[in-house]
């Protein structure tokens, strides 16, 4: 394969945009983030390999902090298929960082009905409860990633996003030596 296979004005293919989705992945391991957007970019404007394309530009975009840029690609590769759990986790995080979390707690409960036993998508749900100030959804939420898989509970100790719950009862129940009480126990004197 030449670059002029990547160049040249001919008609996109099924072959033509899986190898150019291709190259795109590798230059995006690469982090050569505007060669890998230049190679995804047309194959997601085809019918050819929408989610895959989509997906890729989606993470290119967010990679760069270009959250905005990054919605579509994601929303469209949610529409291709619903309640996907990397399309919705970057969709989350994009949402997040665009200041529309009610949008992104919407979308993991949109995943949830397809994806009931996915820890990752009740811990960011809780995530996003937590900073939405919804306490008893959050504790919900991390509940059943908890009861799912044991190791979020090693996550929720540094997540900055459970900080507005930090310091309830009920979740240093859930979280027991949680980071403001490994912070508290280092400027305290030591035992003798």
């Amino acid at each position: 394969m030449t670059m002029d296979d990547f160049e040249d004005d001919a008609p996109m293919t099924a072959q033509r945009a899986k190898r150019w989705l291709t190259e795109a992945e590798g230059c995006a391991m690469l982090e050569l983030y505007d060669r890998a957007l230049e190679m995804a970019l047309p194959v997601t404007r085809t019918d050819f390999l929408p989610l895959e394309s989509n997906l890729l530009a989606g993470e290119v975009y967010r990679e760069q902090a270009q959250h905005e840029k990054a919605l579509p690609h994601f929303a469209r590769a949610l529409k291709e298929k619903p309640g996907g759990v990397e399309a919705t986790v970057g969709y989350g995080w994009c949402l997040k960082r665009t200041g529309r979390l009610p949008e992104a707690v919407q979308a993991y409960e949109a995943a949830l009905k397809a994806h009931p036993n996915e820890a990752l998508l009740h811990y960011n749900l809780a995530c996003y409860q937590s900073l939405l100030g919804k306490v008893p959804e959050a504790f919900a939420a991390l509940d059943k990633a908890l009861a799912i898989d044991e190791t979020f509970r090693r996550l929720a100790v540094d997540e900055t996003d459970f900080d507005p719950v930090r310091n309830l009862p009920d979740f240093k129940k859930r979280v027991p030596g949680g980071k403001r009480s490994r912070e508290s126990a280092s400027s305290s004197p030591s035992p003798e």
